[in-house]
């Protein structure tokens, strides 16, 4: 009986190579690495074999939002607050008449100009009326500019901590001036209104030195950059 023996090579064919007439999947058969194993080429998406890039560093990738971003929004409401009994100050204390009535002539004899008594207390009773009005008006005014910086300011809106920057700005700046005229008021209305003074403008330059954080900054760019569908 005869035994089955492999048939032997074409001549010149070295025995240790496959058959050309083998099949795919055959042994000898040169055979790719499964997905996974050792060699494997790198995946699609890949940067050179490596992972691909962190979803957190992809552009357009949400802000987080800072903690001192709330507190930029506690420091909108507290100088609010004092802002408002800054204003009433002058309302609750009236100034002192006499004190008045001296700076109103100084300045008067500083012009060249000269009025009786009579005519002086006409223009002392005019200038207190208007006086009234136009802090009544600026405090609704004012009032309606904090609003404007706060509410947008809650949703991140970057064009709002630009207006609360020059906002605070010039409330420091005529806050800072205002001093020289703290001069008519007398007892308890001078202590708070030197106090009120000085609290308003230590709390507006917090705020701007938080409003120009950079992680502030990057909120609320990133905010106002978003995508309107």
């Amino acid at each position: 009986m005869s035994q089955n023996l492999p048939p032997n090579p074409p001549p010149g064919q070295d025995p240790n190579q496959p058959n050309p007439g083998q099949q795919y999947g055959q042994p000898g058969q040169m055979q790719y690495p499964a997905p996974g194993q050792p060699g494997q080429a790198p995946e699609q998406g890949s940067r050179y074999g490596t992972t691909p890039y962190a979803q957190q560093g992809q552009y357009g990738a949400p802000v987080e939002r800072p903690a001192k971003m709330d507190l930029l929004l506690k420091l909108t409401l507290g100088s609010l607050v004092l802002w408002v009994l800054s204003s009433l100050v002058s309302l609750i204390f009236p100034p002192n008449e006499d004190a008045v009535r001296e700076q109103v002539r100084n300045q008067l004899e500083a012009g060249g100009l000269a009025m009786s008594e009579a005519e002086l207390d006409t223009a002392l009773a005019a200038s207190s009326a208007m006086t009234l009005g136009t802090t009544l008006v600026v405090l609704v005014l004012g009032i309606g500019l904090y609003l404007l910086v706060y509410l947008p300011l809650r949703k991140g809106k970057n064009w709002a901590r630009i207006l609360g920057i020059v906002l605070a700005i010039l409330g420091i700046a005529f806050s800072a001036f205002g001093f020289s005229g703290l001069s008519v008021y007398e007892g308890p209305g001078l202590i708070l209104a030197i106090v009120l003074s000085a609290l308003f403008i230590v709390v507006n330059i917090v705020w701007l030195i938080t409003a120009f954080n950079k992680d502030v900054a990057a909120y609320t760019r990133a905010q106002s950059e978003k995508p309107r569908y």
